[in-house]
């Protein structure tokens, strides 16, 4: 997964709507700076949980998958 493109995608949906980073955060019921730290592909710390919750803010699907 290539965290930084995804962080991208993020943040280009976000403005695509007009919102800020603290109307995602409020949306997903988390702070602006993990909303940030999402769109900076920097998630390491952030939960599954976390991620679908700023996807859903922004009214994105967010399609987690493992390959071998």
């Amino acid at each position: 997964m290539d965290r930084v493109r995804l962080g991208t995608a993020f943040r280009a949906i976000r403005l695509e709507l007009g919102l800020r980073q603290l109307d995602v955060a409020r949306r997903a019921s988390t702070s602006q700076q993990t909303v940030s730290r999402v769109e900076r592909g920097k998630f390491g710390p952030i939960s599954a949980e976390a991620l679908e919750a700023v996807a859903e803010a922004i009214e994105a699907d967010l399609t987690i998958g493992l390959r071998w």
